[in-house]
């Protein structure tokens, strides 16, 4: 029977590195809210859009030097939706 490629100890090995490397983006991503609101924006323009071409799109949707305002905008319309809509039981998705 062949040697397995990976043995093992490898596989734990690669097991426990995903591991840390999601719990490391959940950090940096905690400590950086702005990426969530950015790719929020950035799906709701490409789903309004429905551009035939995704990269060309988004390289000038984030080469905008208004995308801070347009993020910023973005959030607030979408906190103001919550808050008149959202059910208020706690409960977010």
């Amino acid at each position: 029977m062949p040697t397995p490629v990976i043995t093992a100890v490898m596989q734990e090995k690669i097991n426990a590195d995903k591991i840390q490397t999601r719990i490391d983006n959940e950090m940096y991503l905690r400590k950086h809210p702005e990426i969530r609101d950015i790719l929020d924006y950035f799906m709701k323009e490409v789903l309004v859009s429905q551009p035939a071409n995704v990269q060309e799109f988004a390289s000038a949707l984030f080469g905008d030097e208004n995308l801070r305002a347009k993020v910023e905008k973005h959030k607030s319309e979408n906190m103001e939706y919550e808050r008149k809509f959202e059910p208020k039981s706690g409960y977010r998705v």
